[in-house]
């Protein structure tokens, strides 16, 4: 059993991936992660990139190793300014390669107190967050690809915090991959303690007498440098990034996580 939870200075995790487990259930994420609720294709392992989209037109570049390309997935968030109890005004429809590509809400985060922003032109309210996702497989060949993306529009100015592109190659190997996605914010300072951390991920896999490693994939918007509204100034948005393995502490991390520039994505190795 594998376990994560991530803690953050408001931070909206959108995906988890971890290779060499199995899924279990169907669900996407609201305040939560959960296993997508499209068919998530078999292969012999995935590569990940992301970009910011502060500045549009913004560019993923990512190579594709292997024999053939699998599956794509596009994912993009940001936050808006919603009324409590709302959904947040979303755009689920932006322009790749120069084409109209529309996702599916995955995940809804809910306004999370202790940051209310007057950012909006549609009245006030407070900041929520939203994911999306939408398959690209027909935009991705194997080797280099470059995603530009334009027309991510947000009602609250510097809330579109990014895309980000997950592609499954085969090369003729196995591999069990497990991806978790959806909309789930930790924010320190918030007034709702739920709110305060990601809710814990835990994979299961059976037991096996040879060691193996699991590869941990993270993707997390929102943590660029900025003032966090704790009279500390601003400086990059640290995060807490804690694993377990049956039951034992296997890692905690205190990483910076932020970027001006993308959404960001942290992987790791761990025994299993």
């Amino acid at each position: 059993m594998f376990s994560k939870r991530l803690t953050g200075l408001a931070t909206l995790l959108v995906l988890s991936i971890l290779v060499g487990s199995l899924a279990l259930v169907w669900a996407n994420g609201n305040e939560t992660l959960g296993t997508p609720s499209i068919t998530i294709e078999e292969g012999s392992g995935y590569v990940a990139d992301g970009t910011g989209l502060f500045t549009q037109p913004s560019a993923i570049n990512i190579n594709v190793p292997g024999t053939s390309v699998v599956q794509a997935l596009l994912y993009w968030g940001d936050r808006f300014n919603t009324k409590e109890g709302t959904n947040p005004l979303g755009d689920d429809t932006i322009t790749v390669n120069g084409s109209s590509v529309t996702g599916e809400e995955i995940g809804f985060a809910p306004p999370i107190g202790g940051h209310d922003v007057g950012c909006a032109t549609t009245g006030t309210g407070t900041i929520a967050g939203v994911a999306y996702r939408a398959d690209v497989t027909d935009l991705i060949s194997l080797g280099g690809n470059v995603l530009t993306i334009s027309d991510f529009d947000t009602d609250c100015s510097g809330r579109d915090d990014g895309a980000a592109l997950v592609v499954i190659y085969n090369d003729g190997s196995t591999a069990e991959i497990d991806i978790r996605d959806g909309a789930d914010v930790a924010y320190t300072l918030s007034t709702v303690p739920a709110a305060q951390v990601t809710v814990p991920q835990t994979y299961i896999f059976n037991a096996e007498s040879a060691d193996r490693q699991a590869t941990l994939t993270l993707l997390v918007s929102d943590v660029q440098w900025g003032d966090l509204g704790d009279g500390g100034g601003e400086r990059f948005r640290t995060s807490s990034i804690q694993v377990t393995v049956d039951g034992a502490n296997a890692t905690t991390n205190l990483v910076h996580l932020g970027s001006n520039t993308s959404i960001v994505y942290a992987t790791s190795t761990f025994p299993w």
